[in-house]
C-alpha cells in the first residue's frame, strides 16, 4: 500500500462507512517513479489477480454479490 492510501480512501465515504473499513497491510511503500508504486508488488496488478486489466476486473461480479442478489430476488 502506498503510505498514506488509507486515509486518502476514508475521505471518499461518509464517516459512518469508513469507521468500519479495516485495511490489512502487508507492506507500504513511500516512492512512486513514473507513477507506479515501488517497490509494490511488481508489474500489472490485475495480471496477479486473474484478469487482463481494468477493464475485465470491472466486468467481474463477486460470487458474494451474487449470491446476495439471488436472495433478494425471492
Amino acid at each position: 500500500m502506498l503510505a498514506g492510501a488509507d486515509e486518502r480512501l476514508e475521505t471518499k465515504f461518509d464517516d459512518d462507512l469508513s469507521s468500519r473499513i479495516e485495511y490489512v497491510r502487508f507492506a507500504i511503500d513511500h516512492d512512486v517513479i513514473d507513477g507506479t508504486v515501488r517497490p509494490g508488488i511488481g508489474g500489472n496488478v490485475y495480471l496477479h489477480y486473474g484478469w487482463e486489466d481494468a477493464g475485465a476486473k470491472n466486468r467481474t461480479t463477486p460470487e458474494l454479490v451474487m449470491s446476495r442478489r439471488k436472495l433478494l430476488a425471492r
